[in-house]
């Protein structure tokens, strides 16, 4: 999602700026002196340019995450320390407005000097402070490339989309639902405390995309034993979703108790207060819950068509939806937002 941020290399700024200034080659008619002058005075300013636009746009590609939606601002404030961007952000701009007074000061200089060793001097005094402002952001940046390598884990999904979350116990089948629901490969995106990522998929309902999550690692264990930072990105996860699908297995081959994923179904459903489908998956091996509001069988297709009715049903009744925050066209690979 921000794969583009550029890292803050100070080397490679400082030595890509004063290669590049040093094969300038002007052609304009003049004097020998002059037109040495003229080049010396080249050099400075587009070092200079150099150097400030490498800096910009690491500042102009970082998130504005005051700006952004609610997933994805709650997600970034749980990666990285926001204050501490701000800062380092700010140390950035500094050393930008720096470097201008540096090129304007000493561009004046030049001008006003007919001493060709003194023009050299001044060029040399420029480049030197360039240099030594760039070396002055190596103090942070660790940090802020840090910051960048754990905002790029945060997916590529928004909470101005309209999303499915399926929750629910390891191995109940969440997967194989998500797939069945679904019109493409679900795609594995990368999210922050969990190593496998989660699942994406979509669907296209009355001309919009409704995208279904599956979360691995994040809402498939009792909150009871969540760390603060994990709650917050459930929490995250609520800002998100619109509707959860809880899918519970009550089969035989169950690795957890139904009491126990009953219970998570509980806490979940509290803490979103969400419109939630409670899905018994693997019905073919087991006995219908009373609780359940869809029985199916992901692998074998069973009641899938009446879990996507339901699902459907409850997307078209709700607000949220019927917003229309996009339309889709052709083969749904485009989304125009209105």
């Amino acid at each position: 999602m921000y794969k583009d941020i550029p890292l803050l290399r100070t080397d490679e700024i400082i030595n890509k700026a004063f290669s590049r200034s040093s094969k300038i080659v002007l052609k304009s008619k003049g004097s020998k002196a002059g037109l040495f002058k003229a080049r010396e005075i080249e050099m400075v300013s587009r070092s200079a340019e150099i150097i400030i636009a490498s800096l910009q746009k690491i500042v102009d590609r970082f998130p504005k995450y005051r700006e952004l939606d609610d997933f994805t601002s709650e997600m970034i404030k749980i990666v990285i320390d926001t204050e501490e961007l701000d800062t380092e952000l700010h140390e950035i701009r500094h050393a930008i407005s720096s470097i201008i007074k540096v090129k304007t000061r000493a561009i004046k200089k030049m001008e006003k000097t007919k001493e060709r060793e003194r023009v050299v001097e001044i060029r040399k005094d420029a480049y030197g402070k360039f240099g030594s402002l760039l070396k002055n952001l190596d103090k942070i940046s660790g940090s802020l490339n840090n910051k960048r390598e754990k905002i790029k884990e945060i997916p590529p999904i928004s909470s101005n989309d309209y999303t499915v979350v399926i929750a629910g116990y390891p191995n109940v089948g969440k997967s194989t639902i998500l797939s069945k629901l679904t019109i493409s490969n679900p795609k594995i995106a990368p999210y922050p405390f969990t190593t496998t990522g989660i699942n994406i998929g979509n669907f296209i309902l009355k001309y919009q995309i409704v995208h279904v999550i599956d979360t691995p690692g994040i809402l498939d264990r009792p909150l009871s034993k969540r760390n603060e930072i994990e709650m917050k990105a459930i929490s995250a996860i609520g800002c998100l979703a619109n509707i959860v699908i809880f899918v519970v297995d009550a089969s035989e081959s169950k690795n957890y108790t139904v009491e126990e994923q009953l219970s998570l179904y509980v806490s979940i459903k509290e803490i979103f207060g969400l419109p939630t489908i409670l899905v018994q998956n693997k019905i073919d091996m087991s006995d219908r819950l009373e609780v359940a509001d869809v029985a199916v069988s992901a692998v074998g297709g069973e009641g899938m068509d009446v879990l996507k009715s339901t699902m459907d049903d409850i997307i078209l009744k709700d607000p949220e939806f019927i917003k229309a925050k996009g339309l889709v066209f052709d083969d749904g690979l485009e989304k125009i937002d209105l």
